[in-house]
């Protein structure tokens, strides 16, 4: 069973202080950490929710802040990172092949918001992450043009957009045939950079942010509820990096 095609399969937070990040997220959102031998390339420090693995926790290229990444399954990583060249987005890493893991390349779409490209080694072991507290509940595009970049998407990866009105602004569900894949939204931070923000679920959206400013973090959007959606808030890690929290909503 191969991961769902064009849909975010994986997070990782690029640190400039991996033992910071380390502690830090495993007291606020409670996650284990699993260390792998990855040979030459080092350490890999996997971060695990209910015995499966959620995310995991690299250093940041020197001089570079802290940061998630949101990796992107795609059926042909190296097809895939000339089609984003060629529809005016940028390569930040050219495609390269981890042993066990899989193919990788970092690209940058053209209002600069960057994610990973990504394919598994193993097809039939790979399998999407099943929901549940310490999940990625959802990935999200912060665009500063949102009518100017969505069409990138679309002929890049065949991610279309359907329009929600919401009080404060459009809101874009985004969807590769009928499989929602994400949400875009244009950024209401005008200082803020184009970015794809991952949205991780936990049990009590308060109480990780009440732990998340007591070790050293910091609220970025104060929690507030969206109806039929959840209860959430964005916040900054003790090294910098912005990620969101949410509970979501009872369906059904």
């Amino acid at each position: 069973m191969a991961y769902n095609n064009n849909s975010f399969v994986w997070y990782e937070n690029a640190s400039d202080n991996k033992d910071a990040a380390k502690a830090f997220y495993t007291e606020v959102i409670g996650w284990k950490t699993h260390e792998m031998d990855m040979g030459p390339a080092g350490t890999y420090v996997s971060l695990v929710a209910g015995d499966k693995p959620r995310g995991g926790l690299v250093a940041a290229a020197p001089g570079v802040p802290s940061h998630w990444v949101s990796y992107l399954r795609v059926e042909d990583v190296d097809a895939t990172t000339a089609a984003a060249k060629g529809n005016g987005g940028s390569i930040l890493a050219e495609p390269f092949s981890v042993p066990g893991v899989g193919r990788i390349s970092v690209i940058a779409d053209p209002q600069g918001a960057a994610f990973a490209l990504f394919h598994e080694a193993d097809e039939a072991g790979a399998s999407n992450a099943p929901a549940g507290d310490g999940a990625f509940h959802w990935t999200e595009l912060w665009a500063k043009d949102i009518h100017a970049v969505l069409p990138f998407y679309e002929k890049t990866f065949g991610i279309t957009s359907e329009k929600m009105p919401m009080p404060d602004g459009d809101y874009y569900v985004l969807k590769h045939g009928d499989a929602m894949v994400g949400g875009a939204m244009q950024s209401k931070i005008e200082e803020a950079p184009a970015m794809w923000l991952p949205w991780i679920e936990v049990a009590d959206v308060d109480a990780t942010v009440a732990r998340a400013t007591s070790k050293g973090g910091d609220v970025k959007a104060p929690a507030f509820s969206v109806p039929g959606v959840g209860y959430m808030s964005i916040i900054g890690d003790s090294n910098g990096a912005v990620v969101g929290v949410i509970t979501p909503a009872q369906q059904g």
